[in-house]
């Protein structure tokens, strides 16, 4: 009984430390197949896990929902019809279990490129796959030829004319394609084990950056930025543009990376900037929530290092442009961290009653007279003729010649803070606050955010993506109809008739939270929510740019 025992206790472990390492090395498996001076790699650890996790996403749940998969139909049908289920189909036939892109080279002729992928299908299967591939690429290229070569026992196919456009190959249970000659065998040598070179993984800035991020992603990035500020600084100095200080500058961030992890409901983005001589920056004081209302959509507080922009290492790196505009306003930079404080604000608002969304952009002011002196000073630099006027306590430069509908642009200083807004209702509203006021803590849609609004960063965002989303769906959605309609064209993609109810995506959707801190070598970056933050932000502009579409067509501009 003991023996018997003692094997499953020495089973237990030995399929534990399986485990365990299988989930460590995964994020690093096709980083041991690019050498250590790669400058990117991007890779779906575990393309299986992350189909299982997929299912429990807010996303998934939405497309789930019958009315969208119904509206869903046409297009992806559409997808299918023209080679998608093909595609598909040889996917899977595949079985990736990871998958990975890098960029091993940069110069001014181009990049090496090579897509490598670990498959569990049969070998036969893999080949049909990439037959489909030359055959595809084949249409494109009819002159080209295929031709296939041994390297060290690996079969090579190449594709094009006298000099191959692609090239590819598999050892063991790894298949590659790349552009490159070069890095195709380079992979295949690290593949079989015959490459003992140090390898991407090996790199300290690797280690570092991935020491930061999210354990068990399910995408995660890495660049080695060097070589493109390298190239960029060339190419600068062959068209004579070049600024040294700016290059040396960015010289300074060492690496950077990011992961996505789809966790439940909600997606959670991380990342960080390996940047051990960044400026350190005070952490936000939270003083532009007072400016929020319960209702406030989107809510932005950061701290603003104004002491190490107006220093004489950052005016040196100044585009000319810039640094000739300054000296010929006789604006004298080193003055702002006298004049402005650290925090600074931003905050959207959307009443019901507003046609267009109001955003609102505070920074702290220490020294009124100075701040109105230097906004007086940049509208008779760009020639912009102003009048201010004194409004509840604050002086407001009115900003003419915005040709854009329902938007009436204007700046106000008060003794605590320079205020730009997009419309007269969002800077009433803001010159209009008193102390006690509800702002947005108090609202039932922040609750989750109040613990990350309370740590110590130097930025914190909040977007209350449903209460967006149920804006400009309600918007957005008869316009579509009606183009819909309208044009012939649009029904062949979709049927906008069967545009799901607002309510059957809403449900789904709950705030999108970020937030920035600052640690001992870099800056950590956070977000989460039903998307995350960046992209929200694509989300936001396209469907702001629709908004304002829409708006200038109903109303005859």
């Amino acid at each position: 009984m003991k023996r018997v025992l003692l094997l499953l206790v020495v089973l237990a472990i030995l399929i534990g430390g399986s485990v365990f390492f299988f989930l460590r090395h995964a994020i690093t498996e096709g980083a041991q197949l690019l050498p250590s001076d790669s400058v990117l790699y991007v890779t779906v650890p575990d393309v299986q896990r992350t189909m299982g996790r997929w299912p429990k996403t807010a996303l998934a749940q939405i497309g789930a929902e019958p009315a969208v998969a119904e509206f869903l139909g046409k297009p992806f049908g559409q997808v299918f019809a023209n080679g998608g289920a093909d595609a598909m189909d040889l996917l899977f036939r595949v079985k990736p279990g990871r998958l990975f892109f890098g960029v091993t080279t940069v110069n001014q002729t181009g990049a090496q490129v090579i897509l490598g992928f670990e498959f569990f299908g049969g070998r036969k299967d893999l080949d049909v796959a990439m037959g489909r591939l030359y055959h595809e690429l084949g249409k494109k290229m009819p002159n080209a030829a295929t031709t296939t070569y041994d390297y060290k026992g690996d079969a090579v196919t190449t594709f094009g004319g006298e000099k191959p456009a692609v090239y590819s190959g598999a050892h063991g249970s790894w298949g590659f394609i790349s552009n490159s000659e070069i890095a195709l065998e380079q992979s295949l040598d690290r593949a079989a084990g015959r490459e003992k070179s140090p390898a991407l993984v090996s790199s300290q800035e690797f280690k570092n950056v991935l020491g930061h991020l999210s354990k068990n992603p399910d995408f995660f990035w890495y660049a080695r930025p060097q070589p493109v500020f390298d190239l960029l600084a060339e190419l600068a100095k062959k068209q004579q543009t070049t600024n040294a200080k700016q290059f040396d500058q960015m010289r300074k961030i060492k690496g950077l990376g990011g992961t996505l992890l789809f966790d439940e409901v909600d997606q959670k983005e991380v990342t960080f900037l390996l940047y051990p001589e960044a400026p350190k920056i005070a952490v936000i004081d939270r003083a532009p929530l007072t400016l929020t209302t319960p209702d406030t959509m989107i809510f932005y507080d950061a701290s603003m290092d104004w002491k190490t922009a107006a220093s004489d290492e950052y005016m040196a790196s100044l585009p000319p442009e810039a640094a000739a505009f300054f000296a010929n306003a006789k604006i004298d930079l080193k003055q702002l961290p006298e004049i402005f404080g650290n925090d600074l604000g931003f905050l959207l608002n959307w009443s019901p009653n507003e046609g267009v969304p109001s955003a609102l952009l505070s920074v702290e002011v220490k020294d009124r007279s100075r701040a109105e002196a230097l906004a007086t000073t940049l509208f008779n630099s760009f020639g912009v003729p102003v009048t201010p006027i004194e409004s509840k306590g604050a002086r407001v430069f009115g900003i003419p010649g915005v040709n854009v509908p329902m938007l009436d642009p204007s700046l106000a200083i008060t003794d605590k803070a320079a205020l730009l807004s997009l419309t007269t209702a969002g800077l009433d509203r803001a010159l209009s606050v008193k102390p006690g006021d509800p702002t947005l803590e108090g609202a039932p849609a922040f609750l989750p955010a109040r613990s990350a609004y309370k740590e110590p960063v130097q930025a914190f965002g909040y977007v209350d993506s449903k209460a967006i989303f149920e804006r400009v769906y309600n918007l957005l959605r008869p316009i579509a109809i009606l183009a819909g309609s309208m044009s012939p064209a649009v029904g062949k993609v979709v049927d906008v008739n069967k545009l799901p109810d607002t309510e059957t995506i809403s449900r789904h959707l709950h705030p999108i939270l970020y937030a920035n801190k600052q640690v001992a070598d870099g800056m950590l970056i956070e977000s989460s929510g039903p998307i995350t933050l960046s992209q929200a932000t694509v989300l936001i502009s396209g469907g702001a740019g629709a908004v304002f579409a829409g708006k200038m067509m109903s109303s005859g501009h």
